[in-house]
């Protein structure tokens, strides 16, 4: 029988879909292969009362952040994102330069430098104070610190009501979203405007993208999860719709207050009645281990032919792929990424080593597992351009697939 606990949504019961064992922390990074490693149960559950996808277990947010090497990368995909859902602001919220801007977890700044010309006042938060410290380096003003109700009212006596506040990628990270969205209620201004992204279950499940699955990940959000923590406190859900980054993303637009939803809010709710069915979840947890074994079979192959395999992409999503098909740096040992802070540390769990991508170039691998697969064609384009015409590549979501040469 599967493990029963509470979901931290409604307080209903949960049941587990895949228990991938314990794992390291995603984004530490250890600075040698010898250095010790605390590892910690991932379990991801669902709820059948209000379609909830979480982990049973969270890890302190003081642990998780504390050596948080996590840096938004540089991607034209994601360049357009911002300039699309931008554009989206200034159409349908009429961002303008009366507006104050808010974005949660704004990391180094990106979406804020990009949105600078179209609102008249921006601010970031983000918890991570080597990462705020860069964002201000740049010029975006940030403060260091959790997003709560201390801080929304912090930046309600400092800077004023937001007018729209961007939370991307950052509240499946919160153990308690219901603090995170009573704290944005709690500053915003009369009728404005809430945008969360996130990583979207639908996606996930029809994808079977296991490697989303990771300690940070405390929730897996659908429309139907999500628009139920928003109405708890006072948003309406107007508009929603998925943008095609980090594997697939769901952008859920409430608006403080009393609001009719938009035809596509009722569209979306019916489609995840299929994917949040529990025979579906269990198809999802058949297909994410045959992933894992596939990928393990197909690596240790190529190594037992005399074929050097290297990763592309030192991203969270490989050390969970990594780890839960048992593949280390017997298999795989060196891991190409262009994010300096990360280059001559380790993948945690695996010992994979991370490299540049100049060096990883120069070393010729006979083929590139992309573990970074949701920017493959950057990457394959950036590794051709560099002089690897005969490699191959290693795609493993959906499924396992060699293609290349």
């Amino acid at each position: 029988m599967p493990r029963q606990s509470i979901c931290r949504l409604c307080g209903a019961t949960s049941t587990t879909v895949l228990d991938m064992g314990k794992m390291p922390l995603a984004n530490s990074f250890p600075r040698s292969r010898s250095e010790p490693e605390e590892t910690y149960d991932l379990v991801l559950e669902s709820c059948a009362a209000c379609g909830n996808l979480q982990l049973r277990d969270c890890i302190d947010p003081h642990v998780l952040y504390e050596n948080y090497l996590y840096v938004t990368p540089n991607s034209r995909a994601l360049d357009a994102h911002y300039a699309s859902l931008i554009r989206y602001l200034i159409g349908e919220a009429g961002l303008s330069k009366a507006s104050f801007l808010l974005e949660i977890g704004s990391n180094v700044g990106d979406f804020l430098w990009a949105a600078r010309e179209h609102a008249g006042r921006t601010l970031g938060i983000d918890p991570a104070a080597s990462i705020t410290q860069a964002a201000r380096e740049r010029g975006v003003e940030t403060i260091t610190g959790f997003f709560d109700a201390d801080s929304a009212d912090r930046i309600a006596r400092e800077y004023g009501a937001p007018d729209v506040i961007v939370a991307r990628h950052m509240m499946a990270h919160n153990e308690q979203p219901h603090d995170l969205i009573a704290a944005a209620r709690r500053v915003i201004a009369d009728g404005g405007l809430l945008v969360v992204e996130n990583n979207y279950a639908g996606t996930m499940i029809e994808g079977t993208e296991l490697d989303q699955i990771y300690h940070e990940h405390m929730f897996y959000y659908s429309l139907t999860s999500l628009g139920k923590v928003l109405a708890r406190h006072d948003f309406s859900v107007v508009d929603v719709f998925l943008a095609p980054v980090h594997g697939g993303s769901i952008v859920c637009v409430a608006r403080a207050g009393s609001a009719d939803p938009g035809p596509r809010v009722g569209e979306f709710l019916q489609r995840e009645h299929q994917f949040l069915a529990p025979e579906r979840l269990l198809k999802f947890a058949d297909d994410a281990r045959a992933i894992a074994h596939d990928l393990h079979e197909t690596v240790a192959g190529m190594a037992d032919d005399g074929r050097r395999v290297f990763a592309y992409g030192a991203s969270a999503k490989c050390s969970t792929l990594l780890n839960f098909a048992k593949i280390t740096h017997e298999l795989i040992p060196y891991c190409a990424d262009s994010t300096p802070v990360k280059v001559g540390r380790y993948m945690a769990g695996s010992g994979v080593e991370v490299i540049s991508e100049q060096e990883a170039f120069s070393r010729r691998p006979d083929a590139m597992l992309l573990t970074a697969w949701n920017f493959a064609d950057e990457l394959v384009a950036k590794a051709r351009a560099g002089g690897l015409l005969d490699t191959s590549f290693i795609l493993p979501i959906p499924r396992v697939h060699v293609y290349g040469r």
